[in-house]
């Protein structure tokens, strides 16, 4: 299966989480692209068969939690404008609280006639935990 990995990392958390989840696939015999959410270009969302978006989780708990100012950008502007139902998962690493921050990855899927596969916050400790979780909704939805 064609996977491509759509990722921003502030703190350098969420790209570790990446790079485990890609070793993961690999071993599993998927071919893995990973894409930084600056650089990421429409027609290769198109191109692959499951989309896995990760994120820090920007913002307090005042403030509400968000995805990454680039993984917004990325959700609104470099996602065909129908993906066809198209597998995705969210994903997103926090300190806190997640809070919001991976329904706004949920709205513009579900705009984009995405199909979520699933949503996974795990603390920015449990790297291990959330690449098992991620790899465990994989494997039980194909």
């Amino acid at each position: 299966m064609k996977i491509l990995i759509v990722y921003y990392s502030q703190s350098g958390n969420t790209k570790k989480v990446v790079e485990m989840a890609e070793e993961r696939l690999k071993d599993l015999h998927h071919e893995v692209t990973v894409k930084n959410a600056l650089t990421v270009k429409p027609e290769q969302v198109s191109d692959c068969n499951l989309l896995l978006i990760g994120t820090p989780v920007h913002g307090y708990i005042l403030f509400g939690q968000k995805p990454t100012k680039e993984v917004n950008e990325f959700l609104a502007n470099q996602l065909p404008q129908d993906l066809e139902n198209k597998p995705v998962i969210g994903f997103a690493t926090y300190l806190f609280f997640p809070a919001g921050a991976l329904n706004r990855i949920k709205k513009a899927i579900d705009a984009q006639n995405g199909n979520l596969l699933g949503l996974i916050a795990q603390r920015r400790s449990k790297k291990t935990e959330l690449v098992n979780e991620i790899i465990e909704c994989i494997e039980d939805s194909f």
